[in-house]
This record gives structure tokens, sequence and C-alpha cells, in this order.
């Protein structure tokens, strides 16, 4: 067994939790030392920081449910799993850790009270969250998607391959009973927009309702432009 200390989206009520399962939760600790970063992508980075602290939770876990952090948190390439003290109420304790491998400069520090609270699924805010783990054929992993939707069914997608590189972006909106993407950005392994996708919903002579979709390289030159 594995007593690993969570700050970010393997929290209660945070769209990961459903890996922890039903891990044995053993409380609330605070990591002293360590800061937190804002990614931009919906998860927090944890490094050394001085005079700073992270308030998270312990649980612990099987080796299954470890090895699927592992690969959920990219160890090796984006995180490394490392072993912290952390301070409980009444003592301190070992316990693992996810550590953020990759330069931090250009991302601002998440708030002054090293408690993540981003993307927390509640009925007042009428948005929730949701994610997807995913693999190839060989049941290797290769990324993850997460989607933010708000009650009236818009949702905002976002993918990212298994370095935790962005790779596209897209917005979508009901539609005759279905989804109508009406936004979309695709990028690069090095973060560079490649193309930009949009459709737009319009009244034309001849053509009476219908939707229009354009498509720009990475340059901002149009290259498609169509209608149906």
């Amino acid at each position: 067994m594995y007593k690993i200390f969570t700050y970010g989206t393997l929290m209660q009520g945070q769209r990961n939790h459903f890996y922890v399962g039903d891990s044995r939760y053993l409380g609330d600790a605070v990591l002293d030392g360590y800061g937190l970063f804002d990614t931009g992508y919906g998860y927090p980075a944890a490094v050394e920081m001085r005079d700073s602290r992270v308030y998270g939770e312990v649980y612990e876990v099987d080796e299954k449910t470890k090895t699927a952090m592992d690969i959920l948190e990219g160890v090796g390439s984006l995180y490394d799993c490392i072993t912290v003290t952390v301070r409980f109420k009444d003592h301190d304790e070992d316990v693992l850790f996810y550590v953020y491998l990759r330069d931090t400069s250009g991302m601002e520090p998440y708030r002054s009270s090293g408690k993540w609270e981003g993307f927390i699924n509640t009925e007042e805010s009428g948005i929730h969250y949701e994610s997807e783990t995913l693999y190839d054929e060989e049941h290797r992993f290769t990324g993850w998607i997460i989607k933010e939707i708000s009650d009236n069914g818009d949702c905002h997608e976002i993918r990212f391959n298994s370095d935790g590189i962005l790779l596209s972006e897209q917005w979508t909106e009901p539609w005759g009973g279905n989804t109508q993407p009406t936004l979309r950005f695709e990028y690069d392994q090095d973060g560079k927009l490649i193309r930009k996708t949009e459709w737009e919903l319009q009244q034309e002579e001849g053509y009476g309702t219908c939707w229009n979709h354009v498509i720009y390289d990475g340059d901002g030159n149009i290259i498609d432009d169509t209608r149906w």
C-alpha cells in the first residue's frame, strides 16, 4: 500500500477524484516548502518554493491505483513521484507526492492560500467537469480530454497528449438534438497554433439558414470557406 498526498485534480470534488475510488482517506495535510502554479490547462504544478505551503488530502492506495495515478500524472515526463514529509493535525508523516518537472516561468502562482480550488463540480456554478483518459490499441496511455460543460449544454473540450502538451481546444453548443462545433484550435507539439476552424450559423439569400465553415492556417490565412 502507498500513502499519497493529493493536492489538485485528485482531491474530493475534483474531476479526477474517481481515480482514488474507495481508497482510504487518511486526512487533510500540509506540505511546507512547496507552492502551486496555475498551468493554465486545468491542473496545478507543485514545485519547491521557500516560505510557501500546499494544502491537500492523503489517501492510502493499492498498487493498481498507484499505477493509474502515475499514468495520469505522466510520471517521468510531466511529474515525478517523490517522498516528502507532510503535517497532519497531530503528527508528521512521510508520504508520496507528485512534483512538477517542467519550467514554471510564465505561469502565475496559484493564489497565496496554497489550496487548489479549480474545476470543482458544484450545482451552484451551473458548470460541471468531465475527463477521459485516452489509450491506444495496445492499451498505452496517449493523453486525456477535459470537458467543461454548462447546464445549457455548451461544452469546452481540451485535449492533451501523454506529455501534458495541449493539442486542441473545441467549443460546441446544442443544435437540432445534437451538438454543433462553433470554434476549434489545433496546435503542434511545440504549442504553436497550426489550424483554426470557425462554424457560424447564418441567414443568407439563396442559402437560407446555413452553417458557414471557415478554416484558417496558423498564420490566419483562409484555406477553406464552405456553407452547408
